[in-house]
């Protein structure tokens, strides 16, 4: 031996840390998300809408589905997406009468005014005919305003992911008419976002030869 004390060496920290960090940024790194084809989306479920009207929205959306030409259940065990929403509005009671000439009106305050041709909504308005039968002999119905909302969202069943979601409220003469333009603003949003199915290929046969 030579009598000197062993001299311990530096590890190499500059190397020890680069592969640390390279191994961190390794173990954070996420798998990209398989992007989903929704051109191969043609089986739909169709679930129970929330809120009042819920069925006969769901109903409407059925039919517009089917005569697009993609398949429709109320199962998502097979489905490629699921179609779901809730009904947020759903009012058929707001009655509107018009008065014909010149009518004497009384509003809130009890002040007495005159109006040509007025429409007056009879559910809770502030205005309220007097005398006989809302006011006057010749008053007439108008229409009876409905008013419906839909909120709706469409997922891919097995990865859950939404593909599609909007919103629309429209006000018609009556639920059906309300329930049916809402749903076929919805169907021209959703069909923006999902391709239609290709209509069927038709065939044209000649006569056989003679």
């Amino acid at each position: 031996m030579n009598g000197r004390c062993p001299v311990a060496l530096a590890p190499p920290w500059p190397v020890a840390l680069s592969a640390l960090l390279a191994c961190a940024a390794c173990a954070t790194k996420k798998p990209a998300t398989a992007s989903i084809d929704v051109s191969r989306i043609r089986h739909i479920a169709v679930l129970p809408f929330a809120g009042p009207g819920g069925p006969a929205v769901a109903n409407e959306f059925i039919r517009e589905l089917l005569a697009a030409g993609l398949s429709v259940s109320q199962s998502a065990d097979e489905a490629d997406a699921v179609l779901s929403g809730n009904v947020t509005d759903y009012r058929s009671n707001n009655k509107l009468m018009v008065y014909l000439g010149q009518s004497t009106l009384v509003n809130g305050a009890g002040q007495t005014l005159t109006a040509s041709n007025p429409v007056v909504s009879t559910s809770g308005a502030p205005l309220n005919a007097k005398g006989s039968l809302f006011g006057l002999p010749n008053a007439q119905v108008v229409f009876i305003q409905s008013s419906v909302n839909v909120v709706a969202h469409l997922s891919h069943r097995s990865s859950g992911r939404v593909l599609w979601s909007d919103e629309f409220g429209y006000e018609g003469i009556d639920l059906a008419t309300a329930s049916q333009a809402a749903v076929d603003q919805l169907m021209q949003s959703f069909f923006r976002a999902i391709p239609r199915p290709a209509p069927p290929a038709t065939v044209i046969r000649g006569r056989p030869p003679r």
